[in-house]
């Protein structure tokens, strides 16, 4: 048994906090959500990209009900541990690049959204062609519909500023 303070147990209370998030239940998925990053924040440190991806859970559901001014932080923070820890090519890095984004195209802030899901596409459409050849044609698919959905909505923020 591994115990409520691992790693891998706050990834079931993080996938547990996503369960009622999806079904609407954000005063259940909130409480999830803090005991997932707190747990990795002890086990693993305030540096470590799994804490960050948590600091981005948190962040997403604050942006489902509408609490931009708590999940903008968030989402800025994850982002610098994931460059850190991971250097800016990393899908992960781009990952929180377009979850910012999506942030900024919420709030109605285009301008701020449409260079990020840029930037996030980039790098994500460089990671693909770098592990195309050892991908099977499935993972390909998938990489590239991830590719598709960031496309059109830096596109989707590009029509939005313009008069």
């Amino acid at each position: 048994m591994l115990g409520e303070q691992h790693p891998d147990y706050a990834t079931s209370v993080n996938n547990l906090a996503t369960l009622y998030s999806l079904m609407g239940d954000y005063a259940r998925a909130e409480p999830l959500c803090r005991q997932a990053m707190e747990i990795r924040e002890k086990a693993l440190g305030k540096q470590h990209p799994s804490y960050a991806r948590s600091m981005n859970n948190l962040a997403a559901l604050y942006e489902s009900v509408g609490d931009y001014p708590h999940a903008a932080p968030l989402f800025r923070q994850a982002i610098e541990i994931q460059e850190k820890a991971l250097g800016k090519q990393h899908p992960h890095y781009a990952q929180s690049l377009y979850c910012l984004a999506g942030l900024y195209e919420s709030m109605g802030d285009y301008p701020r959204a449409e260079p990020l899901y840029v930037q996030a596409m980039e790098i994500s459409l460089r990671s693909l062609e770098q592990t195309a050849s050892v991908q099977t044609e499935s993972q390909q698919l998938a990489m590239s519909q991830s590719l598709r959905y960031q496309l059109d909505n830096s596109i989707r923020c590009g029509l939005a500023m313009d008069p």
